[in-house]
């Protein structure tokens, strides 16, 4: 049997006000992934400086800075882009169309699917799902 102790699990970090979705999330994918959680986007920057994640799921609208405006403040630190999931109640060509202006890898609408979520995360971690150029739209699940 392999020892798969010390080979590096990917990092998951999830961003996101509702902490029982969050709790549930961490609870979902735990058994693939390393899984950190920031209630909020300053939390989230605070943990981005010091840890690189392999991925991000988070969500648009939070107290003080959205989603939006985390993705805006990474997109001036030194670090590479981190693939991210955005979920939002409020999908719209609007909404998908700045989400990928700013990075954004997929946006899935609230409810948001736990399968649908695994597979675009699953894609991210190991590079199979490929992130829409700045001009286009990324994928929207509802």
């Amino acid at each position: 049997m392999e020892d798969r102790s010390n080979i590096e699990r990917k990092i998951l970090l999830i961003i996101d006000d509702d902490e029982e979705w969050t709790d549930l999330l961490q609870i979902f994918f735990v058994n693939k992934y390393d899984v950190h959680i920031a209630h909020s986007a300053i939390d989230a920057i605070e943990f981005i400086k010091g840890t690189q994640p392999s991925a991000m799921i988070l969500d648009l609208v939070m107290p003080s800075v959205d989603g939006f405006g985390l993705m805006q403040r990474l997109s001036t630190m030194s670090n590479a882009e981190i693939p991210t999931v955005l979920t939002t109640g409020w999908v719209t060509t609007d909404v998908a169309s700045l989400a990928a202006s700013i990075g954004c890898s997929a946006v899935l609408g609230k409810p948001v699917s736990l399968s649908e979520l695994d597979g675009i995360v699953s894609g991210l971690m190991d590079g199979t799902h490929k992130k829409q150029p700045k001009s286009e739209a990324p994928d929207i699940l509802q």
